[in-house]
């Protein structure tokens, strides 16, 4: 899959829903020396014009990538009912010591539900912090999210991933 999405370096959304038997959204395999298989969850990888991430009703999704994944052009991180996602790998901009973090610039809203937004396990705790300003919980009517209603105004070319 890494592989496919470096093919796609122009992608703007990466929205998937109501699957309710993914577990992984990016899932790298190498072939090993000995013919087989093996995922490697120390890579990056980068994807320069992803502005919106949105993923709903994704009942057993544990992982969006097991290495770091850099979207600076990122605009909306949209997760709701992805209650088994733990960690987010979003890469932060990092100062020289390390001990500054800036969101991608372009980052307008970061939304979640509360109980899962505060259990999230953080890789740096400067992550949590700093993505802070641009959280908000969603605001619900019956089963529509009505506060990320704004994503789908977005206009940008979509790729459609059924599984």
């Amino acid at each position: 899959m890494v592989d496919f999405l470096m093919n796609f370096p122009n992608l703007e959304i990466l929205e998937v829903s109501f699957c309710k038997n993914v577990e992984e959204i990016i899932v790298e395999v190498e072939t090993s020396d000995r013919g087989g298989h093996r995922e490697d969850d120390g890579n990056t990888i980068t994807l320069p014009n992803l502005k919106v991430l949105f993923l709903y009703k994704l009942p057993r999704l544990k992982s969006i990538y097991k290495g770091i994944m850099v979207c600076q052009s990122a605009q909306r991180i949209h997760i709701h009912h992805c209650p088994m996602l733990k960690r987010l790998p979003i890469s932060l901009h990092m100062n020289e010591d390390g001990e500054q973090a800036s969101a991608p610039p372009a980052l307008q809203s970061f939304c979640g539900e509360e109980e899962w937004w505060e259990s999230l396990e953080w890789d740096n705790p400067l992550t949590k912090t700093t993505l802070q300003p641009f959280y908000f919980k969603p605001q619900y009517s019956g089963n529509i999210v009505t506060s990320c209603l704004d994503f789908f105004r977005v206009k940008i070319t979509m790729i459609v991933l059924i599984f």
